[in-house]
């Protein structure tokens, strides 16, 4: 507390429901001015605080009103200090807190109303959690909501659940194509020497980051209408590894090379054998090569528009592999191959990888992603809608975080429920003894005479 020559005095109250001193303290603090301390100085601190435990002790016994607290001023302050830039721009990027209560779990006849009893906000006496024996469900109020976590933890039945949304990503906006339209937030980060592997679900932004990467689309950070030049752009990934990536990727220092997610519409862009097309790109001099690994060997000589799916996958696969490029991306590459196939189609692609390359594949199938993959980026959000791109993660991190759902470097979860595999716990013993490819027989141990 800070005191000055002049005495501002400012009353607020401060609610302790049962009993105050703002009743006392008014009635001799507003006195203490410089007319009534000699030679006009300020009253120490102390005195202050004597007068105010004194007043709370009388509003104790005698009791009073409300609460009225003393604040001492400099002449003139009659305002809060501005806030700092830097807390500003941290209040737009803060999260917003989602309460979800379970209907089938939450049982408020069956329990003691522990989430209620135990939460920190509902004990200053605001309604954050307002719920009672004859309740159907509890109601929780989010713009209260601290996001503590004890009610969570605190509920026998599971049923209540706090998660943190991401409030403005407007800053973070890489690309959207018009207004009221899909838009991605942030880019997959690419390294030379390692093969990148983004996982999501379908309409998330997948397909719109491997064609931003590839200089197929350029980004208009969110300002469709203005789109900024690549000045611009270079400056908004500055200090990343992005800002070098596009800057090689403009002075065509890198080519990439795309295979396309929908291989059922190659047949419409090019017509020939496939022989012919091979020849027209094999750059590497790799063609016996490759088309031995993805068995092509016995469709060279049909034309293109006579191949079926999985042969137009294996042929695309093959059209990326033997041409000479530094970006190599696969849209789906396992789409339409059965399991030998997509071992097969995983070595062709794990082979491009050189220190100097960049290798980018989208994939659903995870055991595929798995075997491929050096690290992974997940994307989440609403699909049709937004999509976000997490940092870069290791291969069991990001198959964890895609499965489960949450995002532990962002405190986030972006699905309601993980998708959990495990057979044990709900298949019969019929059905493990059948799904169960060893079989060993009771063993037995003997250290002397002791079996």
């Amino acid at each position: 507390m800070e005191c000055a020559s002049v005495w501002s005095p400012l009353f607020t109250y401060w609610d302790f429901n049962t009993w105050c001193f703002g009743s006392w303290a008014s009635l001799f603090l507003p006195s203490l001015s410089t007319k009534s301390v000699p030679g006009g100085k300020a009253i120490h601190p102390s005195i202050i605080y004597v007068l105010t435990k004194v007043s709370i002790l009388l509003s104790v016994l005698v009791g009073g009103p409300r609460v009225f607290v003393w604040v001492c001023l400099r002449p003139g302050d009659g305002k809060m200090p501005p806030k700092s830039k830097r807390k500003e721009a941290d209040e737009g990027d803060t999260l917003t807190r989602i309460a979800i209560v379970n209907n089938d779990r939450c049982k408020p006849k069956r329990c003691r109303q522990e989430c209620k009893k135990s939460c920190p906000v509902v004990r200053m006496g605001k309604l954050c959690i307002e719920v009672s024996p004859n309740s159907k469900i509890a109601n929780i109020s989010e713009e209260l909501c601290i996001g503590c976590g004890i009610c969570v933890k605190k509920c026998p039945f599971d049923a209540i659940n706090i998660i943190n949304l991401p409030s403005n990503l407007e800053k973070e906006t890489t690309h959207r194509y018009s207004a009221n339209s899909f838009k991605l937030h942030r880019l997959p980060v690419p390294r030379p020497g390692v093969v990148l592997g983004l996982v999501g679900t379908n309409g998330i932004g997948k397909s719109t980051a491997l064609k931003i990467l590839a200089g197929k689309q350029k980004p208009n950070l969110g300002r469709f209408s203005e789109p900024p030049d690549w000045t611009e752009i270079l400056a908004y990934f500055r200090g990343s590894e992005l800002q070098n990536y596009f800057t090689k990727l403009l002075e065509d220092d890198l080519k990439p090379v795309l295979k396309p997610q929908y291989v059922d519409q190659i047949p419409r862009a090019v017509k020939g054998s496939v022989q012919s097309l091979l020849d027209k790109k094999d750059e590497m001099k790799n063609q016996d090569e490759i088309c031995q690994v993805l068995d092509l060997m016995r469709v060279k000589t049909r034309n293109v528009d006579e191949l079926s799916g999985g042969e137009l996958q294996r042929f695309a696969i093959a059209l990326v592999c033997i041409q000479k490029a530094d970006i190599f991306m696969f849209d789906e590459p396992s789409s339409y191959l059965d399991v030998k196939q997509r071992l097969n189609a995983a070595r062709a692609i794990r082979n491009l990888m050189l220190p100097h390359t960049y290798v980018i594949v989208v994939e659903h199938d995870l055991a595929v992603l798995d075997y491929l993959s050096d690290y992974v980026c997940c994307l989440y959000g609403v699909p049709g809608a937004y999509g976000v791109v997490t940092l870069p993660s290791s291969v069991r991190e990001g198959i964890n975080i895609f499965l489960d759902g949450f995002v532990p470097t962002e405190n986030l979860r972006f699905r309601d429920e993980s998708l959990v595999f495990k057979v044990s716990e709900t298949a019969t013993s019929e059905e493990v003894k059948r799904m169960t490819r060893y079989d060993y027989p009771l063993m037995g141990k003997t250290m002397g005479s002791f079996k």
